[in-house]
C-alpha cells in the first residue's frame, strides 16, 4: 500500500496526571518502532522512555488501511510534563529479492514503505534543526569546540566562529536606550549608533506599549540605523528604541558622551543622603516630619486650637464666635 501522509510525529500531548493512553498514525512495522519522550515543560529536559518499562503500544492491525496505533504509559504525565510520540525505524534494508524466487507485492510495498518512513524520519527532524536561506552563501560548519566561547557570525555573516564569552559579556556588550516624540504620520526613525540586522538585537516600544516586528506586523528593519513602522504614528507618541551593540561591531568610543554639570557630578558622587542634603544646602528643617517646632518658625502643633494656644493667643471661645456672627444695623 501507499503511504498518503508526511506526517512522522503526534504531540506533543500535555500531560494532566490522569490520562495515560496517547494515539499516533503513522506506519510502523513493530512496537520496537515507536518512540516515546517525555518533557518538562519548564526547561525542555527530554527523557526517551523504554519500551515495557515506561509504556506499551498497540497497533492497529492493519498498518496499511489504518496506520498507527496507542501508546499506553504506566505513569500518567503530570501537567508539567508533556508527551512526544515518533517513530525509530533503523536505516537498514532487510529485504533480499532472490533470483527467480517468489514475487510478492506485500513484500515489495513494504521494502518501498521502509524506504519512505526512513525518508520522513530524516524529514522530521531537519524540521527542528536550524537553517539558513537557501540564497545564503555563507558557511554553516562549526568552528572547532573552545570551552566557554559563545557562536557567534562573522563580521562579514560569512561563516560562525568562536568568541570569548568573558570579553563579550564582560567588556564590549553594550545597551543603549533611544527616545523620541514622534510627529504625526511619522513613521521612519533614525538611530544614533548603528546595530546588527536582523539579530533581534533591538525592541521597540510606542507608549510603553512592546511593539513586534514583520513586514505584516509593526515595523521593519529598514537598514543599520533606522525602523521603519508599517504604519504612521498619532502625534506626541513616545517611541523607545532599546539596542543592543557589540564593541565589535561599534566601539566604545561611537557613544554620545553624557554632558553631566559640576554641580550635578558633586551630587552623584554623594555617598548618601545625608552628603547630598549638605550639598544642596538643606538643614534640620529637610528631616522633620512632625509639627515644626516655634523655635523653627513653625507652631509646634497640629490643630488650630492646639496651635494658639502655643502661640499665646486667645483661645476659641463658643460664646464670641457667635457674637461675631451678628448683624448690627450699621451693616
Amino acid at each position: 500500500m501507499t503511504i498518503s501522509t508526511e506526517i512522522r510525529r503526534a504531540g506533543p500531548y500535555a500531560g494532566n496526571g490522569s490520562t495515560t493512553a496517547f494515539a499516533f498514525a503513522f506506519k510502523v512495522f513493530s512496537t520496537s518502532q515507536v518512540r516515546v519522550t517525555r518533557a518538562v515543560v519548564a526547561t525542555g529536559v527530554e527523557t526517551t522512555l523504554a519500551l515495557t518499562t515506561d509504556y506499551t503500544v498497540s497497533l492497529n492491525s492493519n498498518q496499511d488501511t489504518n496506520p498507527g496505533g496507542t501508546v499506553t504509559l504506566l505513569v500518567a504525565p503530570t501537567a508539567a510534563q508533556s508527551v512526544t510520540i515518533t517513530s525509530n525505524v533503523a536505516n537498514l534494508q532487510p529485504t533480499a529479492l532472490a533470483n527467480l524466487g517468489g514475487f510478492y507485492p506485500d513484500v515489495i510495498n513494504d521494502s518501498l514503505d521502509r524506504a519512505t518512513i526512513q525518508i520522513q524520519q530524516l524529514d522530521e527532524r531537519l524540521d527542528r534543526a536550524l537553517v539558513i536561506p537557501v540564497s545564503s552563501t555563507a558557511s554553516t560548519q562549526l568552528p572547532t569546540p573552545q570551552s566557554g566561547a559563545l557562536l557567534g557570525w562573522n563580521g562579514g555573516a560569512t561563516e560562525i566562529v568562536n568568541y570569548n564569552a568573558t570579553t563579550i559579556v564582560g567588556s564590549t556588550a553594550y545597551r543603549y536606550i533611544h527616545r523620541v516624540v514622534a510627529t504625526a504620520g511619522q513613521t521612519a526613525f533614525t538611530l544614533p549608533i548603528p546595530y546588527v540586522l536582523n539579530a533581534s538585537a533591538i525592541e521597540v516600544f510606542v507608549n510603553g506599549l512592546r511593539l513586534e516586528q514583520g513586514a505584516g506586523l509593526d515595523w521593519v528593519e529598514t537598514n543599520t540605523t533606522t525602523v521603519t513602522f508599517n504604519s504612521g504614528l498619532a502625534s506626541g507618541d513616545l517611541v523607545t528604541f532599546v539596542v543592543n551593540v557589540l564593541a565589535t561591531v561599534v566601539p566604545i568610543a561611537a557613544f554620545p558622551a553624557a554632558s553631566v554639570s559640576a554641580f550635578g557630578a558633586s551630587l552623584v558622587d554623594d555617598a548618601d543622603a545625608a552628603a547630598a542634603r549638605t550639598t544642596l544646602g538643606l538643614g534640620s528643617l529637610a528631616v522633620i516630619n512632625s509639627p515644626l517646632p516655634i523655635a523653627n518658625g513653625g507652631t509646634g502643633a497640629t490643630t488650630a486650637g492646639a496651635a494658639l494656644t502655643a502661640l499665646g493667643g486667645q483661645p476659641i471661645d463658643a460664646t464670641l464666635t457667635a457674637l461675631a456672627g451678628l448683624a448690627t444695623g450699621a451693616d
